[in-house]
């Protein structure tokens, strides 16, 4: 009977320093072309490449603004791609809160995509 209580004892022991260290490691799940301003989405077709259409939202889901690219091929699979679109979205962003006209916003963007 006593060898069992020290078992169990050990083992409650163990897994609560288990515990207390696995809660302290903090692991990041976000990926660097994510920003916390906002999002972006691509529209393309397979059968016009180079034309897209590229909207970029807040985190409230509210639409900001949407840039029409014609003759740009993007991959977006590609993470300069990626990084490139969280930097046109975090200077989207920025203009709009600075209350800008969109076409200010549509320099930087084609600037920044291109």
């Amino acid at each position: 009977m006593k060898q069992q209580v020290k078992k169990i004892v050990a083992v409650a022991v163990l897994s609560l320093i288990i515990g207390a260290t696995h809660s302290q490691i903090k692991v990041s799940n976000t990926v660097p072309w994510v920003s916390d301003k906002g999002y972006w989405m691509v529209e393309s077709n397979i059968h016009d490449p180079l034309n897209h259409i590229v909207r970029f939202y807040n985190n409230e889901n509210e639409l900001i603004y949407t840039e029409y690219l014609k003759g740009v091929k993007l991959n977006i699979d590609k993470r300069k791609v990626k990084m490139k679109l969280k930097k046109a979205l975090d200077a989207t962003m920025k203009l709009y809160v600075q209350h800008r006209e969109p076409a200010e916003i549509r320099d930087y963007v084609v600037k920044i995509l291109k």
